[in-house]
């Protein structure tokens, strides 16, 4: 006999009657567990925060290849700069010098986050 309570289904061998056993065998099984008490709510962990990392660069995409040579470009172009600060055209002329070290301190920002970049791969 096919027996359906609680959304369960129970084959039993033999007629009504040994399903109404087996039905009874069964209440008095799940009477004897533990009922879990009510006022005992489970405890909801928070899932770990999602690791520290750092923002990515500008640089973050580059191939290791590449950003080692945009160093070296950039600081030839440092050298350069720093060149042309000794030649009268340069120095002579106020808006020249002034554009020179403007450009200056932009590579060495620009070296400095490459370099960051390239340190950060190594570890």
């Amino acid at each position: 006999m096919l027996w359906i309570e609680g959304g369960e289904a129970h084959l039993t061998e033999g007629g009504f009657a040994q399903a109404l056993e087996k039905r009874e065998k069964r209440r008095a099984l799940a009477a004897s567990r533990p009922k879990p008490d009510p006022s005992k709510k489970p405890v909801l962990v928070a899932p770990p925060p999602p690791a520290a990392r750092k923002p990515e660069s500008r640089y973050s995409k580059l191939k290791t290849e590449e950003l080692e040579r945009r160093i070296m470009v950039v600081e030839e172009r440092i050298k350069v700069l720093q060149d042309a600060f000794t030649k009268p055209e340069i120095y002579l002329s106020a808006e020249k010098t002034k554009n020179a070290q403007s450009e200056e301190k932009d590579l060495r920002s620009e070296l400095k986050d490459l370099e960051s970049e390239y340190q950060g791969r190594a570890q």
